[in-house]
């Protein structure tokens, strides 16, 4: 029965006994009076004379519940104004429609008092009297919600808010697919040296679908970008009990080996150069999400929210909504460096995450990652490659440059080796790899030999540079007149803004944030360990004096083929050439 005739769909919940005894007798009339094939007035009469009403009444049950043969057919209309009737004429019900579809439905979203004002005016123009704007609002109130939402504010938010999610991303066996993506912690953290807020940390996570275990992850001040991905893709592929003994964690982590695809969106780090060489000299594809639909990869969103929840309870947090914050001083609260924090994401990934238990598996992870393993058929295992296998080379940002004798230049540094003359004499451009956590060097792909030729720089250094702080001392330099820059002369500028930063605790929070970067980059590289800040007393800091690069044997040139003496070539896909990725974009 219809919401007008009932007063409500709830209206059986309301009946007394003696009403509910009513409604069975009156159903019971009318069933009897339907089945007969020869029905007369006489039948009618005499049912109606048992119920105490009057023929005409039944004739109009019986004529309700033809119509609509349900129970509630058969009770009694309530008196009155139906709830949900109109009492406008159809004038100005077409007139307050008409404003609703053209003014209110669209994508300016007006609030509804501009509609009100609009509905009078219009009403006012064919000389009929204006409503309330209460009366505007029940209408407004009436639209359905699917309808505001895709009218006003788009097919997509009202697919993301209202539209069912029915589809499912579900894979057969572990590191079938790997989800990445990149989020900005909800925390302030501290530098190192002197322990004062620097920002938030950007966080690279990635999950295997399969077992809904961790797969890596990377944490760094600067923007994502595609030394983010390569850093939390060989942490993923490579075994992980060094590392995590480096940061005296016990729990395990047994996630390891190549994947077969990576679920990714479309950022640009995910479509670099670079990062899609090095996903095909090792086999995997990359299977990106369609654009604008969220939910398709949500084992990584719904991950990242969990991780962020737990990072809401530490000090400086800053929430995921500033009215959450109120008026919390995350900085001023703020007790945790960026070492510490990694360390603390470490603990809750392998300690807390993997052990407990997942709302959909309904299993810890881990225990899903050792069941799926061992029943992993052997054809399918890719297991990681050996320690001395260059494989975050293959996922690091590369350029062709020129070569120039012996020598190529790449952002302003000058590279000199004797190997490069073989790309000289080719008349080719060669492939160089770069770290941005050091740039005193360099390495060349020889696609002869498989392998990767480390070149430094033409003029050494007694130490190490990041990419960033190579780029702010030509921007220093510059500044001050330096037309062309000396290499020396920037290292010397980036040991004095070193230690300019490291003797000045009240420094800027951007100076602060570029050495933490340098640290964080460094300890990555075990080039320093993590200063102390008792150790910072004197005018130059030892851990500002990094120790000089250590001496390496000058490679011969490669030769065409390879003897027994020869580097062993390895068994590889065929590499795209630099000319297949032209069209790609790499993120520097």
């Amino acid at each position: 029965m219809s919401t007008d005739r009932s007063g409500g769909r709830l209206r059986f919940l309301d009946q007394s006994a003696a009403e509910a005894a009513l409604l069975r007798a009156r159903l019971d009339a009318v069933t009897r009076l339907v089945a007969l094939t020869q029905r007369t007035r006489l039948d009618v009469e005499r049912e109606a004379a048992q119920l105490g009403i009057s023929a005409v009444t039944l004739y109009k049950l019986l004529r309700r519940y033809s119509d609509d043969p349900k129970p509630e057919s058969v009770l009694e209309l309530r008196r009155g104004w139906t709830k949900g009737r109109s009492r406008l004429n159809t004038q100005k019900s077409d007139i307050i429609d008409a404003a609703i579809d053209d003014t209110y439905l669209t994508r300016e979203k007006p609030p509804v008092s501009k509609l009100v004002r609009e509905v009078n005016r219009r009403l006012r123009k064919v000389g009929l009297k204006e409503v309330m704007a209460t009366t505007v609002q029940r209408r407004v109130d009436r639209l359905p919600a699917d309808l505001v939402l895709r009218r006003r504010e788009g097919p997509k938010a009202a697919r993301d808010k209202i539209g069912p999610h029915t589809c499912r991303y579900e894979v057969e066996h572990p590191l079938d697919v790997i989800q990445i993506d990149h989020t900005l912690a909800d925390v302030i953290v501290l530098d190192d040296i002197h322990r004062q807020p620097i920002g938030r940390p950007w966080l690279t996570l990635a999950i295997d679908i399969r077992t809904r275990m961790v797969f890596g992850f990377h944490v760094t001040l600067r923007a994502p970008c595609e030394c983010s991905v390569a850093y939390a893709l060989e942490q993923g592929i490579r075994t992980k009990a060094a590392w995590l003994a480096a940061r005296n964690i016990m729990a395990p982590w047994p996630v390891s080996g190549i994947p077969q695809a990576l679920h990714l969106d479309n950022a640009r780090e995910f479509k670099a150069r670079g990062f899609l060489w090095g996903c095909r000299r090792h086999g995997i594809e990359t299977v990106p999400r369609p654009v604008k639909v969220p939910h398709v990869g949500g084992h990584i969103e719904r991950l990242i929210g969990r991780l962020m929840g737990e990072v809401h309870l530490l000090p400086g947090t800053t929430f995921s909504d500033p009215r959450q914050r109120g008026d919390y001083d995350a900085e001023g609260r703020a007790r945790i460096t960026q070492s510490e924090f990694e360390r603390w994401l470490a603990l809750q990934i392998v300690g807390i995450y993997h052990a407990s238990e997942h709302r959909q598996l309904l299993r810890p992870p881990l225990a899903v990652w050792e069941e799926a393993i061992a029943a992993l058929p052997v054809h399918r295992r890719r297991e990681p490659p050996a320690n001395d296998d260059p494989l975050l080379l293959d996922f690091l940002p590369f350029r062709t440059p020129a070569v120039d004798g012996q020598t190529i230049q790449l952002f302003n540094l000058v590279y000199h080796d004797p190997i490069l003359k073989h790309w000289q004499v080719r008349r080719e451009k060669p492939i160089i790899r770069y770290d941005k956590r050091d740039m005193s060097q360099v390495w060349v792909f020889d696609d002869a030999a498989d392998r990767y030729w480390p070149i430094s720089l033409r003029d050494p250094i007694p130490g190490r540079i990041s990419f960033w702080e190579h780029q702010q001392a030509r921007q220093a330099l510059r500044a001050q007149g330096y037309r062309e820059v000396d290499q020396k002369l920037v290292y010397e500028t980036i040991l004095e803004c070193r230690a300019l930063v490291a003797e000045g605790g009240r420094q800027t929070k951007q100076a602060r944030r570029g050495l933490q970067s340098t640290l964080d980059a460094f300890r990555s590289l075990d080039l320093i360990d993590t200063p102390a800040p008792v150790a910072l007393a004197s005018p130059n800091p030892p851990m500002l004096l990094l120790p000089p690069p250590e001496p390496r044997v000058e490679p011969a040139l490669p030769a065409q083929s390879h003897g027994q003496d020869g580097p062993a070539p390895r068994s590889v896909t065929p590499l795209p050439s630099p000319a297949d990725l032209a069209d790609e974009v790499e993120e520097w």
